[in-house]
């Protein structure tokens, strides 16, 4: 009998293009919709958090590591000029955070034996991973 708790694998591939496609809807709010409309800092989080995925499918992960911090660089950047609200910032973590820890420990061979990576983009929301590190003032 299979156990129906038993958490699946990260996907990788999967998960960065799904974090993909939240951007491209989060910057399409941000230069049609939102009352407060932003292009050019919306535009590096694109091409930046659209990046990850390309770099993946290529196995570079060492600069698939760089665009997702550099994609919760903008992310934060956007949060702190007030261009997203909680909610959107905490959402876009639920997909960055994930991306970000597994591609440091694939990246960063070094790092593997006492990493504490979270297999499911739940798990990383569990383990902590939310805006609230943007309202203390600190990049995460």
């Amino acid at each position: 009998m299979q156990n129906n708790t038993e958490k699946k694998p990260f996907d990788l591939r999967g998960e960065s293009k799904a974090y993909a496609a939240e951007s491209i809807k989060l910057y399409q709010h941000l230069t049609e919709y939102a009352p407060k409309k932003e292009y050019n800092l919306s535009k590096q989080y694109l091409l930046a958090s659209t990046r990850i995925g390309d770099l993946i499918r290529q196995e570079n992960t060492l600069e698939a590591y760089y665009a997702a911090k550099s994609a919760k660089y903008w992310l934060e950047l956007l949060y702190k000029g007030q261009y997203i609200d909680d909610e959107q910032a905490e959402k876009m973590l639920e997909y960055c955070d994930p991306l970000v820890r597994i591609l440091y420990v694939i990246s960063h061979p070094e790092s593997r034996k006492d990493a504490n990576v979270p297999k499911t983009r739940n798990e990383a929301i569990v383990s902590g991973a939310s805006a609230s590190g943007f309202k203390k003032g600190g990049a995460q």
